[in-house]
């Protein structure tokens, strides 16, 4: 179910079909592409071809065992098919990656061989920043761009270029320049992606992702990467930490103000060849909740001016959800003698804890007057009653 009052268009309680695709070159002859090493040994395959990241519309999140404690696991999933269509030969490894906390980000000045250059770099929030200043709050310390931070243009680029990471040698953020682990293979701007079009986020994990694919043999656990199965499919599993702290980081956008520097906490996933050669960036997932959820509204009842309702929202395993609106609807089911001039009420919306309140208007109201408020967030399917005696 999709929020309809928040920034990006995310999915907080299923997954998004179709989250990314990219298309890349796979190399020539034999060489390039995906290399895979289960029981096929080393599968690759010709020519042109596609990644695409993918995640079930229903039934996708569970919640981890108690022993593993406060953590929920979303199904997801890459497929690898070529120009025609067409899926290669099963036993294809695909890697995985992620960003769960952003840095910076803007849109590049200059790529050339290990150098990136961007003096228009901001923080998440749009707040200017250079490469090297540029910090964000996590668990009590400031996170800085550093080496193996992964460097990821987002739009404008070709499939090669899409996945960076920092150098880890001394120095390699500098002012409003990085040096890149590995070469891009084209030099940006260029006769095909213009000046200040290509696109890009920097940073790292820090809230706690993990990626674990799955053996489509064994079905043993895969850390870090997947293995595609005879029809070109890749499973895996991003887990994450499920607490009232935590849940729907990255659904969000603007809204969410539990994070340092607004809009930093956004997930991207990375599906990409072991050189890099393809790769595919999403942005539509994030950390989900489990469904359905439920508004409880306490009292359930009031019958004087002024009343203050509380309201808890939580998923189905009880994690309370933050910044959703209820809005407030009063309806007058009877009226004895027509002397009902409101029957009203605040919105309520939901703190970073999951809690909201709403204070009801009644007015004109007799003993045998009755009515209604009805707390709603159709986006979400609940429409929950205070009822007005």
């Amino acid at each position: 179910m999709r929020s309809s009052n928040m920034g990006k268009l995310k999915v907080f309680f299923t997954g998004l079909i179709a989250a990314g695709v990219v298309t890349g070159c796979g190399g020539g002859g034999n060489s390039g592409g995906f290399t895979g090493d289960n029981s096929n040994k080393s599968a690759s395959f010709l020519g042109n071809y596609t990644i695409a990241i993918s995640t079930p519309s229903t039934d996708a999140i569970t919640k981890l065992t108690t022993e593993k404690g406060g953590f929920y696991s979303l199904l997801g999933g890459v497929v690898v098919t070529d120009r025609t269509a067409n899926s290669p030969v099963e036993g294809v490894t695909v890697y995985l990656d992620a960003i769960d906390t952003i840095k910076a980000k803007g849109n590049i000045d200059s790529l050339a061989g290990t150098t990136f250059v961007d003096s228009g770099a901001t923080l998440a929030d749009g707040t200017a920043t250079t490469l090297e200043t540029a910090k964000v709050l996590r668990n009590g310390s400031y996170k800085t761009i550093t080496g193996n931070d992964l460097i990821l243009l987002t739009n404008k680029a070709d499939s090669e270029d899409n996945n960076r990471s920092v150098s880890t040698a001394a120095n390699s953020v500098s002012g409003n320049s990085i040096t890149t682990n590995t070469a891009y293979t084209k030099t940006y701007p260029n006769a095909t992606y213009a000046a200040n079009t290509t696109s890009y986020v920097i940073g790292s994990s820090e809230l706690g992702i993990t990626l674990i694919g799955i053996d489509p043999k064994t079905g043993a656990e895969l850390p870090g990467y997947t293995i595609t199965d005879k029809d070109g499919i890749g499973k895996f599993h991003m887990v994450y930490p499920a607490n009232v702290n935590t849940i729907w980081a990255g659904c969000l956008g603007a809204a969410d103000t539990r994070f340092d520097v607004t809009s930093s906490a956004s997930i991207y996933l990375v599906a990409h060849s072991a050189d890099n050669k393809v790769s595919s960036v999403s942005n539509n997932y994030c950390f989900s909740a489990i469904s359905p959820a439920v508004l409880t509204m306490f009292p359930t009842s009031a019958s004087i001016n002024g009343t203050v309702v509380s309201g808890s929202f939580k998923d189905k395993e009880g994690v309370g959800l933050p910044f959703a609106t209820f809005t407030a609807t009063g309806v007058v089911t009877k009226d004895t003698d027509a002397s009902i001039t409101a029957i009203s009420a605040t919105n309520c919306v939901t703190g970073a804890g999951g809690t909201c309140t709403s204070t009801i208007t009644i007015t004109g109201k007799n003993a045998d007057d009755t009515g209604e408020i009805h707390f709603i967030n159709a986006s979400l399917g609940i429409d929950v009653t205070v009822n007005i005696k």
